[in-house]
């Protein structure tokens, strides 16, 4: 899989997804900067219109130094926590590992901004690493998806995927989520 900043690929399982879904047009969210900023120059690249967001100020300044801005793209800083994004803002939302690194209760919160973001109907693409490699650990984290979307959200697919981030020298199995908007 390539999804390190500085190649020219889409997350594979991402590019899966849309393949399969025939998706080839709309608004995407992109969340985290440094972990998902070369996925969201390869959608823009590919005629969707683009918000690339991260919390923090300065990876935001780092990308946008290291970057050909695309058109279709914009970069921003938000917290997805208590988004500043208008109500159904954008037709799909990918986020390639922030949802992994939040506590159970800002899961929740999480998921609650994205729902309020995303247009009914909407997709949010999740991928999340687990650090443990039991079958265990990953039906564990089924299960936790099942109960925190049961209301807004409706899981479309679950695909044990692999997950590198040479930023953080992490590589690990993760499962692939997409979730439809109710």
């Amino acid at each position: 899989m390539r999804t390190n900043n500085g190649n020219n690929y889409l997350d594979s399982a991402l590019d899966r997804q849309l393949i399969k879904r025939g998706i080839n047009e709309g608004t995407f969210l992109s969340i985290g900067i440094e972990a998902s900023i070369n996925n969201a120059i390869q959608l823009a690249k590919r005629g969707f219109r683009v918000t690339a967001s991260d919390i923090s100020e300065d990876g935001i300044t780092k990308a946008k130094k290291n970057l050909a801005i695309e058109k279709n793209f914009t970069i921003t800083v938000d917290d997805m926590l208590n988004s500043k994004f208008d109500n159904n803002s954008f037709d799909y939302v990918f986020d390639g590992s922030y949802f992994c690194e939040l506590k159970p209760r800002q899961k929740r919160r999480y998921l609650a901004e994205i729902h309020r973001i995303l247009k009914y109907g909407g997709l949010l693409l999740l991928k999340c690493y687990v650090r443990q490699r039991d079958k265990a650990a990953f039906r564990q984290y089924e299960m936790m998806i099942d109960a925190f979307t049961q209301e807004s959200f409706q899981v479309q697919d679950a695909d044990e995927v692999f997950y590198q981030d040479n930023s953080v020298k992490l590589s690990s199995k993760a499962l692939f989520f997409v979730l439809r908007k109710t």
